[in-house]
């Protein structure tokens, strides 16, 4: 079982608290893993404000259950292919 190691800075409360805000309306995207009608994995693609064209992944996470599956892997080659 994985062992969550993160912590949320003040930025990632902003973010999180609009995400068609901060993420979507810039330009960016979010994108899911999802499985039937559950959602397993989650990543923001967000705008490189200096770089037109280049996006900052960030935000990115998988429900500890699916963790070691391969799904985050997944849900970064199709962000990378975005």
């Amino acid at each position: 079982m994985a062992t969550a190691i993160f912590s949320i800075e003040s930025i990632d409360h902003e973010v999180l608290s609009d995400p068609a805000k901060h993420v979507i309306a810039p330009g960016g995207a979010i994108l899911f893993a999802q499985f039937d009608d559950r959602i397993l994995a989650a990543c923001a693609l967000m705008p490189d404000k200096p770089v037109r064209g280049h996006f900052e992944l960030t935000k990115m996470a998988v429900t500890a259950e699916y963790q070691g599956s391969g799904i985050g892997r997944v849900l970064l080659e199709s962000a990378v292919s975005h």
